[in-house]
Formats: C-alpha cells, sequence, structure tokens
C-alpha cells in the first residue's frame, strides 16, 4: 500500500536494514580502533551550539544506545594524545555576546590563550560553526590558524526557524514550552537568522578569502532529517564563496537519517563521527570505506 506523502512499506523497510547495517559497520569499526588507536594530528576543540554552553553534547550519554555514543566515548579509547581534545564550555561568553561576531572574539581569545600559538583543529555543533568561523575570521589581534575545520548541523546559510525569535509571541512559547532563555540567547538566535545582517557578513566574499587563509579544510556534516537547520548547513557557489575556494577546500558529507540533536544527534550518530574523528586524526576519507554518508561536493 503506498500513502501519500511516505515511501511504500517495503522500500521504508529496506532504507532501515540499510540504515542499521550502516550504523553497525560503523560502530564496529570505530570499535576495532580500541586495539590499533588513533593519534590527533592538531590540538583539537570541540564547540557547542546554541544554549548548549555547557558542552554537554559532547559528552553527556543520559540514554545510552547500542550504536549512539558521543564524541568522548570514542575519543576516551581511541586516541592516543586524548589531551589534545578538549570541549569548550561558553557559559561566561555567552553570558556576554549578543551576536555571532562578539561571541567569535570572545572563543578566539579562548583559544589562542588554550592552543599557545598552534595550528588546531575545530568542530563545531550547529551554532557553534557560525561562531567558530567569526573566530577565525577575527582581525582582534593574533589570528586563528585551522587545520581542520568541520561543522556538525551547522546553519552555515542562516536558519530559517531563527527568524522567529524576532517575534514576542514565538519567544514566549518557546520559554514556557522547550526552556527558559536570556537575552543574549534571543539576539544570538536573530544574529544567525536566514538573511540576517550578520549571516550576510559572514559568507561576504571577503570573509571567504579571510578565512582561506586560515583554514586548510573545510569539512561540512549535515543530516538529511535535520528539519532545524534543513539544507542550511550546505555551502555552494551561489553562496558568494568564490570558486577557487570552494574546490580546493571544501567537502560536504550528508548522512540519511540523522538529526539536529538528542539521543539521534549529528554529534552521535557512528556514521558521522567515524569520519569526523578519522579527518581529524590525517586519515583520508573514501568513500567506498567509510559507510553511511555520501560526498555530495
Amino acid at each position: 500500500m503506498v500513502t501519500l506523502g511516505r515511501l511504500p512499506d517495503d522500500a521504508w523497510q529496506r532504507m532501515q536494514r540499510e540504515r542499521e547495517k550502516a550504523l553497525h559497520v560503523c560502530f564496529d569499526e570505530l570499535k576495532s580502533f580500541e586495539k590499533k588507536k588513533l593519534t590527533l594530528a592538531k590540538p583539537t576543540f570541540f564547540i557547542p551550539g546554541w544554549t548548549g554552553e555547557d558542552a554537554k553534547t559532547w559528552y553527556d550519554d543520559p540514554s545510552p544506545h547500542e550504536f549512539y555514543k558521543p564524541v568522548e566515548y570514542w575519543l576516551d579509547r581511541i586516541i592516543t594524545n586524548r589531551d589534545f581534545a578538549k570541549r569548550v564550555t561558553l557559559e561566561k561568553e555567552s553570558g556576554e555576546s549578543s551576536d555571532i561576531f562578539q561571541f567569535g572574539e570572545k572563543l578566539k581569545n579562548r583559544l589562542l590563550d588554550e592552543a599557545q600559538g598552534a595550528v588546531i583543529n575545530l568542530v563545531g555543533h550547529s551554532m557553534g560553526g557560525l561562531v567558530s568561523r567569526a573566530a577565525v575570521y577575527c582581525n582582534k589581534g593574533k589570528p586563528l590558524h585551522v587545520r581542520d575545520f568541520i561543522t556538525l548541523g551547522t546553519p552555515n546559510r542562516g536558519a530559517f526557524i531563527t527568524k522567529l525569535f524576532y517575534f514576542d509571541r514565538f519567544v514566549d512559547f518557546f520559554e514556557k514550552k522547550i526552556r527558559p532563555l536570556t537575552p543574549q540567547h534571543i539576539s544570538q538566535a536573530q544574529s544567525m537568522a536566514m538573511n540576517s545582517p550578520d549571516i550576510r557578513h559572514l559568507n561576504s566574499s571577503d570573509s571567504w578569502r579571510v578565512i582561506n587563509e586560515r583554514i586548510d579544510n573545510f569539512l561540512i556534516f549535515m543530516g538529511l532529517k535535520d528539519i532545524t537547520v534543513q539544507n542550511s548547513p550546505k555551502l555552494r557557489l551561489e553562496d558568494d564563496i568564490p570558486e577557487d575556494i570552494f574546490k580546493a577546500k571544501f567537502r560536504v558529507y550528508q548522512t540519511s537519517g540523522t538529526v539536529h540533536s538528542g539521543r539521534f544527534s549529528i554529534t552521535r550518530d557512528p556514521r558521522v563521527l567515524l569520519p569526523v574523528i578519522q579527518s581529524l586524526c590525517g586519515v583520508e576519507l573514501k568513500e567506498n570505506h567509510n559507510h553511511g554518508f555520501m560526498r555530495v561536493s
């Protein structure tokens, strides 16, 4: 039977089996590194997203699942130089920042202190990817230099849903149903809204030229079930990225069945974490080897 708006039952079941197989394969490959180990190529910083300043997305495991584990579960087990990997908590910085550029400047100062001038890797979830990009773009003081700049579910072209935070009635609804917000949270949501002045500035040709000088590789991971940011993570040439930079630096990967946050978040999906950790350790990503995700550019 075919129901309007959904796949036939046999196709849906086949997709579920393929997804389960991919999860199993990637989980097992990650577990294989418990014996042979991997080594991070550079000091690596994990940046949380909007309202997630405590960085729990990188380590918290309130509802354990057979395949879905936070990244620190794997870092503790398979990385030889574990001290190279650090999650960054941003409660203080968030409380002092009303837009992604203010936030980026404060993050940059933290990273400069932590890295002591070394080339680093950055991994940002959701708004954390935008704030990290603003940190790299920031021209105040010494610049950051990044080997692998990785975003997971980041609304690189701005988030359509955060336009709603311009409306007081929606803010009231959100605070009653989801969580309380600070005035800074509301301003940050507006700052990362699709077509906001800050998003347009961050995606300007000038911004990309500066970032190109400071980032070696730009890897974008997006979930095809991520209704929070939808297709916004996928940067394209028509988004004012100079063609030479896009072809030299960018790789975009899509993963089926991956969502934005929660138990089955993109930050916990082994199909995403396998290539992310491998890239951070200098392993070349081969599509016929890393099951469950697809390179689209």
